[in-house]
């Protein structure tokens, strides 16, 4: 389903994400990863050549942020490719 407004439902940018959540950018390229945030049409989606979020990606990092510290989720980003 194309969504009318995608820059409406799409409105947070990769800043906004660690803003919102009290994180480093690096820390959020690492959820971004291992949630596969960018292979959820619901949660990102690539606008003429940035990478923009929904709401429902933001609520995807913070549940998993309450399942996990962020130190966790970094250490594991880390070591994914050793």
């Amino acid at each position: 389903m194309k969504r009318v407004n995608e820059l409406g439902f799409y409105n947070l940018r990769f800043a906004d994400l660690a803003e919102k959540l009290g994180i480093t950018t690096n820390q959020v390229t690492a959820l971004i990863s291992l949630l596969e945030i960018k292979a959820d049409k619901d949660c990102c989606m690539r606008i003429i050549n940035a990478w923009c979020y929904s709401p429902e990606a933001l609520t995807k990092m913070r549940t998993a942020l309450e399942a996990r510290p962020v130190l966790e989720w970094w250490q594991m980003y880390r070591d994914r490719d050793q």
